[in-house]
């Protein structure tokens, strides 16, 4: 990751600054730190942490690299906020107020709403497992533990939603979360538009086969 461990000034709480900053400053802040975050999460997820510079994702924000520190300690401090916002976004699409809580019916939705073509195109926009998950499994041990914590909050969710048994809930949790993420992976993985479809439509009807 570029430039990961190069330290600027040590990044102030949002809203405060040498004397304390007034409220429109503050509120100047803390959207620019919104946005910052947001470029960052779009942009990762489309080119992978070393393909997408402070320069670039600031850029995208509309704002140039000088402010980045007054934000962030380094790139790795950014690329964690980031992948929470990333997960965030998925908590929301598969556990939202739109989405039934009866087992059966939630796992058929969901299924269908992640293992689409739709998801498939939108790197940048969608789970951040498939998209940034080998990128993970090679950054800097801060990187993995938040990563470690949003897996646990997803689990946490699934094991509410899967139905059957309370023992054997995360077990099928994983299975889920796992099937759906390597799918995903897979199909992207691969040149041939047909091949891809067919990863996502066995995977799909494999995790709804007891609904049909």
């Amino acid at each position: 990751m570029e430039s990961v461990r190069k330290r600027g000034p040590a990044a102030r709480p949002v809203g405060r600054g040498r004397g304390g900053a007034r409220p429109q400053q503050a509120a100047q802040k803390a959207k620019s730190h919104a946005l910052i975050v947001e470029s960052a999460s779009r942009l990762f997820r489309e080119r992978g942490f070393a393909g997408a510079t402070v320069d670039e994702v600031m850029a995208a924000a509309g704002l140039t690299r000088g402010g980045f520190y007054a934000h962030f300690e380094d790139k790795v401090d950014l690329a964690a906020e980031a992948l929470a916002v990333a997960f965030e976004g998925s908590i929301a699409n598969l556990f939202g107020a739109d989405m039934p809580r009866e087992p059966r019916s939630w796992r058929e939705r969901a299924a269908k709403r992640y293992l689409t073509e739709a998801h498939l195109d939108n790197t940048g926009g969608g789970c951040p497992l498939p998209a940034l998950g080998g990128d993970v499994a090679r950054a800097e041990p801060e990187l993995r533990s938040a990563t470690e914590k949003q897996l646990a909050r997803v689990l946490a969710e699934l094991e509410q939603r899967v139905g059957g048994d309370a023992a054997g809930a995360r077990q099928r949790s994983i299975a889920f979360l796992a099937t759906c993420v390597g799918a995903m992976t897979l199909a992207r993985s691969v040149e041939d538009r047909a091949v891809a479809r067919e990863i996502l439509n066995a995977c799909r009807r494999e995790l709804t086969k007891d609904s049909e």
